[in-house]
């Protein structure tokens, strides 16, 4: 028997790889695994193609091209070949993961190696073989030279130089299964000499001669698989039998067993089992059992009684039985499980129950319980698999036990909820939920949210000692806080209420936001005053035949001035105030008619007002520049249109708080490209990845993050 040679190559990525149909109760994943890992395999079962187990592996924060689970242990890193950057990731080029070791074609084992990584103006040459028959590396060469010439060829042998004759002779094999040199035939008087091996090396055994009423029979083969040589023996037996050659099996991997008798009378040929079989268990373990040849029955006074298993699932041998006795039964079956037995109830008294399974997946015995106890009607118990929580119900107005339940331990797409049991209230209370929100990514465009069940209580729908309706806590959003909600006409408290936790002043700077005052009795609420910030104060109760106080400032927090409505002197006229540093106006003035009211040197916003700017020269363009820390424009300036045979653009104005900007790259003349806006949390592409070409004109057009639908970038790159 020749033994066949696997190997096995494994995956990266756990989703594709075509899972064993017994593999579904492997080893449990990861629980969860966070935003900054992946999920990974250990590596597959090269029988049965399972996964060895898995483990979260934690990306690199330094690296954002580090989206793949590492090689196994037996694997080596390669990186692609294809220097073309990914618009969308920025990364470039990706690992792929191939096996350390490979099998050449004598069946021994080789270093692997990585496909070769050539520059420009280089050619990657093909891996030479060396005397082993192994595979070297890939090699680069310059494009103007040759590859290097192979010297030795797939066994391993080395290649012969070519030889012109009349007529030829093949080079005669050596022990190792090489050709020798070629030989001329009229060297050697046209008598080409004859190989003593063949092309493995195996010496060239003779056939042999046998007598007509004799078959040739093989001795068998050697270690290398190498026939040993040819006996005669005789065609039939003393009892007019085929006498059949001796079976010859592979001592180290293989046993003989006999056939028996045959209905004529006469032995059948012996053949060769494995001395070794694999059960899979459940696609988790592999067991090695030892194989049994079938024993030859007398049929005639005996019966032949099947195989039973063992505790490992392995199958024991087959047996003869005198007739009338029963065979043996199997304790175990096919997966080392223990055989429950056969149950049976008293169908009007008793009920009858599933025993489930076992953490192993071995069903467990079955059982009969009463039908009823006292005045309750029983139920079986819930049999909850893994993954599973058993919930109990409670009882029923009668004090009878509700049947129990099952749960999952993890809300299924959901994996950051962990399931509960109810809450079982009676018709007196209510059952309050508290919940938690958490962010669940489903895309590079959107997150989901949905709230996860924290836990569940029972509460009186009526306080017996204020007779007010009791409510469940108010749950908020994470950006919003829970303020006391208000009373009703009897003066009992209504549902809290949500409030944002912050809000926009007038300067468009965050403020914390006030939860609603609760006033006495004869009071109401009035607003807080606005501060110099914009923000205002916390609300105030005042008496209700009082008007709520104004404050000093405005909405932006500026200080509210006293209007003039007329000038004591006729000559003069009024002129409005201008606005300083924080955007706030002083307060208005009276001039003479003949002179000019002051320009504000700032706007609105506390920003110095710019003049325009006109570029004194054609050849120039104007380029606006990013806005200060005050969110404050920049006085703009002029550069050249071009630099020499290369155009010049303007500096891109990123948000400095989502965007850095990248280096665009250079064109076929060395002309750089425009740089760009991008994610500030990826690597910079090599080349800019919004422009299609490198001889297309640039255009306007919008950019957008890929993890964001916001568009961060709205500008022609040439102005």
């Amino acid at each position: 028997m020749r033994k066949e040679i696997f190997i096995f190559v494994s995956h990266l990525f756990v989703s594709t790889y075509s899972i064993h149909p017994q593999c579904s109760n492997v080893a449990e994943k990861p629980k969860n695994c966070n935003q900054t890992q992946i999920l990974c395999t250990k590596g597959y079962s090269s029988s049965t193609g399972c996964p060895l187990g898995y483990f979260c592996y934690d990306k690199s924060l330094d690296d954002p091209c580090d989206f793949l689970c590492p090689c196994l242990e037996d694997e080596i890193t390669c990186h692609s070949g294809n220097p073309s950057v990914d618009p969308f990731t920025g990364c470039s080029p990706q690992k792929t993961c191939i096996p350390k070791e490979t099998i050449n074609f004598k069946g021994q084992i080789c270093p692997n190696f990585c496909p070769a990584q050539c520059g420009p103006g280089f050619t990657a040459c093909p891996p030479l073989i060396d005397k082993n028959g192994c595979y070297g590396s890939e090699t680069c060469v310059s494009s103007l030279n040759l590859c290097p010439v192979p010297k030795y060829d797939a066994n391993g042998c080395a290649i012969k130089n070519s030889k012109f004759c009349k007529r030829y002779c093949p080079g005669v094999f050596d022990e190792n299964g090489c050709p020798g040199d070629v030989i001329c035939a009229e060297e050697v008087d046209n008598k080409c000499p004859v190989s003593k091996y063949d092309s493995r090396g195996c010496s060239v055994v003779k056939p042999i001669q046998c007598e007509e009423n004799e078959v040739r029979c093989s001795k068998g083969f050697d270690k290398r698989n190498c026939l040993i040589g040819f006996t005669c023996q005789d065609k039939f037996s003393e009892n007019n039998c085929i006498n059949y050659c001796p079976t010859i099996c592979d001592e180290q991997h293989e046993k003989s067993c006999s056939q028996g008798i045959g209905f004529n009378g006469c032995p059948l040929p012996d053949i060769c089992i494995p001395k070794i079989g694999t059960r899979y268990i459940y696609g988790q373990r592999e067991i090695n059992c030892t194989n049994h040849c079938r024993p030859s029955c007398d049929l005639t006074t005996h019966k032949l009684c099947p195989h039973v298993f063992d505790v490992d699932g392995c199958m024991g041998p087959e047996t003869c039985i005198p007739r009338g006795n029963d065979c043996p039964t199997s304790e175990y079956d096919s997966n080392g499980c223990l055989v429950p037995k056969t149950k049976k109830c008293d169908e009007k008294t008793e009920l009858f129950c599933l025993g489930g399974s076992d953490i192993n997946g071995c069903k467990l015995q079955d059982t009969c319980m009463p039908r009823k106890v006292g005045n309750c009607l029983q139920t079986c118990p819930a049999l909850c698999g893994q993954g599973m929580i058993l919930c109990h119900s409670g009882v029923d107005e009668n004090g009878c036990k509700l049947p129990d339940s099952c749960v999952p331990k993890q809300i299924p797409g959901f994996d950051q909820c962990n399931g509960i049991c109810p809450k079982i209230c009676n018709g007196e209370q209510v059952k309050c939920v508290v919940t938690k929100k958490p962010k669940l990514h489903l895309g590079p465009f959107f997150i989901q949210t949905k709230h996860c069940v924290l836990n569940e209580f029972c509460m009186d729908i009526v306080d017996k000692k204020t007779n007010c309706t009791n409510f469940c806590p108010t749950t908020c959003e994470d950006n919003e806080k829970v303020c006391e909600g208000p009373l009703n006409e009897q003066g009992c408290k209504l549902p809290d209420v949500c409030v944002p936790e912050m809000n926009r002043g007038g300067r468009g700077n965050l403020c914390p936001e006030h939860c609603p005052i609760r006033c006495p009795e004869g009071e109401r609420p009035c607003p807080g005053n606005i501060k110099e910030d914009s923000c205002r104060e916390p609300p105030k109760c005042v008496a209700k035949d009082k008007k709520c106080p104004q404050g000093e400032r405005d909405f932006f927090g500026c200080k509210i001035i006293e209007k003039i409505s007329k000038c004591e002197d006729n000559n003069s006229r009024i002129c409005p105030g201008v606005y300083d540093n924080v955007g706030c106006r002083t307060a208005p003035e009276c001039m003479q008619k003949n002179e000019t009211c002051p320009q504000s040197t700032y706007d609105r916003n506390g920003c110095r007002v710019l003049g325009p700017v006109a570029c004194k020269w054609s050849h120039q363009k104007f380029c606006p520049m990013p806005l200060d820390e005050k969110n404050c424009p920049i006085q703009g300036e002029c550069i050249e249109i071009k630099n020499g045979k290369c155009n010049q653009y303007c500096e891109p104005i990123c948000s400095s708080s989502e965007h850095k900007v990248c280096d665009g790259g250079r064109d076929t003349n060395s002309c750089p490209f425009p740089k760009f806006c991008y994610n500030k949390n990826k690597a910079c592409p090599r080349k800019n990845p919004f422009i299609q070409t490198e001889y297309e004109p640039i255009i306007h057009r919008k950019i957008f993050d890929v993890s964001s639908p916001k568009v961060f970038f709205n500008r022609p790159f040439i102005y």
